[in-house]
């Protein structure tokens, strides 16, 4: 990192610190896909989806607004199903 500062000035010594993090992210995330792949394991095995969801209440009024919109939706028109 003093070589790049060193021969280029903080441009270069910013650009190679992007560089250098975004490697580093790379490396670390191939590193836990991997593990993941070929472990095969649960995270949390003894809980189920329904039981890891945090809907908190901006959640569920957006799901309340996508029901009414929804239904409001299959009135207009009853022979599709999408909107």
């Amino acid at each position: 990192m003093a070589l790049a500062i060193a021969i280029g000035g903080p441009r270069v010594m910013f650009i190679v610190l992007l560089i250098a993090i975004a490697i580093a992210f790379a490396y670390v995330l191939a590193g836990r896909t991997l593990r993941a792949l070929f472990l095969r394991v649960a995270v949390m095995p003894r809980f189920d989806i329904g039981f890891q969801r945090d809907d908190g209440p901006i959640a569920r009024a957006l799901g309340a607004l996508g029901r009414v919109a929804r239904r409001r939706c299959s009135r207009l028109r009853p022979g599709l199903s999408r909107c």
